[in-house]
């Protein structure tokens, strides 16, 4: 088949984030939080969880109710909780994204204000936009799940089954499995789908492709949608909503139409 425009819309399942130090641990004792749909099969061991952002946090509830014995390792101080439906009439309202907050959902939701910001402020706004949290409803389910803040894992390896961590903080934990809530990396580079000409052809920030109008990239004719666009046109592209800039934008390029101006992600 050829075609003159091929979008890439392919997800993230090619890009999840694993930390080095537990990258030499067999298969069997680490796997990310997205290798997995039903965490029933840990009941009764004692899994390391790493990381405090959603996927982390809801796999330690999810393990808690499968009767597993999950123990979270957190480089933060605190979780961040996401607040839950305001209980008060008159409140400043976020944009309907549902992503960052008072100010940051509005500067976020419109792709092209975001661009135009100053290049010194859109990864401050992007980080708190997207920064490691947990949803409201999930707090009761975690209250009896321990957490290790202020921790990370500083050397890992195998014995007896099991996966033994050695912790920052001079303690060690002895666990059944490893789950990475850890998140992901993008690198474009790492869809198996791109040739590897094609792929190097393609300028790239940290991984992200560089777009221009309409989500093209540097290659004419080829376009990256979704999580991938984040970089150049800002935090809301990782998540559902983002599709209500990028879909547009992408098809009024390849229609040969004008670009609205300003465009809002919902």
């Amino acid at each position: 088949m050829r075609a003159a425009h091929v979008a890439v819309a392919a997800g993230i399942a090619q890009f999840p984030r694993i930390p080095g130090v537990l990258g030499d641990l067999p298969h069997e004792l680490v796997s990310h939080a997205s290798d997995h749909s039903d965490l029933a099969e840990f009941e009764g061991r004692r899994v390391a969880v790493v990381g405090a952002g959603q996927s982390a946090l809801e796999s330690a509830a999810l393990l808690r109710e499968a009767r597993a014995e999950p123990i979270v390792i957190s480089r933060a101080a605190s979780i961040w909780w996401l607040r839950g439906p305001s209980k008060h009439r008159l409140h400043w309202p976020t944009a309907p994204t549902d992503i960052g907050g008072r100010v940051t959902s509005w500067l976020a939701a419109s792709p092209d204000i975001f661009t135009k910001l100053p290049p010194s402020k859109q990864p401050e706004i992007a980080f708190r936009c997207i920064r490691p949290a947990g949803a409201h409803w999930l707090r009761d389910r975690v209250d009896e799940v321990p957490i290790r803040f202020n921790t990370t894992v500083a050397e890992a390896h195998a014995d007896d089954g099991g996966a033994v961590l050695a912790l920052s903080d001079g303690s060690e934990e002895r666990v059944a499995h490893v789950l990475l809530g850890t998140g992901y990396e993008i690198d474009v580079r790492r869809y198996p789908f791109l040739s590897q000409a094609l792929a190097d052809s393609v300028e790239l920030a940290d991984g992200y492709p560089v777009l221009g109008p309409g989500l093209e990239s540097s290659v004419a004719g080829l376009y990256f949608l979704g999580a991938p666009a984040a970089h150049s046109c800002g935090p809301v592209m990782r998540f559902v909503t983002g599709t209500w800039y990028g879909a547009p934008s992408f098809a009024y390029r390849v229609r040969g139409k004008r670009q609205r101006p300003v465009r809002f992600s919902f």
